[in-house]
């Protein structure tokens, strides 16, 4: 493929993740609240193509910044994400990838829907945090990721990956009051893209035109039904690091941008 060709595949793919209006451009970090957040922005944003009420939500690339403002459309645009504890993410991802990824183990079939089973994420786990270790993920390639079999997905990649010098950053820790940040240094209100087809699980927003988080849905999470054993997945995750501590400094080294850009503190288990 000739590369004015791959430009303009990626300049397509970034318009579903741009604000059009503004010169402002999502940067969507996997398992980092990024479904929810495009499908409540791209509900009420004026973007290129609009609001598509037939879809349930809003398709976004998981391009990253440097990736985006690499691109002549995009040059002059900024970015936005949110960011992650870590820890919390790492686990999050784990429990996305074990139904899919052959690297962790999974017989490549569709297990979506399932509680996952406390053997499989120990093993996926360890599996992840060795690959880790011994730099194995995959990377990015001018506007796409590298794809290998042998390498662990790319949505284990530091955080620091998706963003660049220039992008605003909001964390998932709190996340209404962020959003709330967004909307308002974005100058963000309630618009004529509120579709009535929101208004089925009641409006996202409040009469104010703010967040409501008790009609804010929860898109794409790790397990569609969470089981009982999920509130322990991050304190199994934490027993692991605590027994091998190779692997819980082989992690902090990992993502030791993460840490101190994203203002993060790697946890003292010992």
């Amino acid at each position: 493929m000739s590369l004015i060709k791959k430009i303009r595949l990626a300049e397509q793919k970034a318009s579903n993740n741009a604000l059009w209006d503004r010169k402002l451009v999502f940067i969507h970090v996997p398992k980092n609240y990024g479904t929810s957040t495009a499908d409540f922005l791209f509900r009420l944003v004026n973007s290129e193509k609009g609001y598509q009420p037939g879809r349930e939500t809003f398709t976004t690339t998981h391009m990253t910044a440097p990736q985006i403002t690499s691109l002549p459309k995009y040059a002059n645009h900024d970015t936005f994400c949110f960011t992650r504890n870590p820890y919390s993410r790492f686990v999050s991802v784990v429990k996305w990838r074990i139904p899919k990824d052959v690297v962790l183990g999974s017989e490549k079939q569709n297990r979506r829907g399932r509680p996952i089973a406390v053997h499989d994420f120990h093993i996926a786990t360890h599996k992840a945090l060795q690959y880790i270790a011994e730099r194995r993920v995959q990377a990015p390639t001018d506007y796409e990721f590298e794809t290998d079999s042998e390498k662990l997905d790319r949505m284990f990649l530091p955080q620091t990956t998706w963003h660049n010098r220039n992008t605003f950053l909001y964390q998932c820790e709190d996340y209404y009051n962020e959003l709330k940040r967004f909307m308002r240094e974005h100058n963000i209100t309630r618009t004529k893209k509120v579709s009535l087809a929101t208004q089925i699980e009641g409006d996202f927003l409040d009469a104010n035109g703010i967040p409501d988080p008790k009609n804010f849905p929860h898109r794409n999470p790790s397990e569609s039904k969470p089981s009982v054993e999920s509130q322990s997945y991050k304190k199994m995750f934490y027993d692991i690091l605590r027994k091998e501590p190779g692997k819980h400094k082989a992690f902090i080294d990992y993502y030791r941008n993460d840490f101190s850009l994203f203002d993060y503190e790697p946890e003292n288990l010992l």
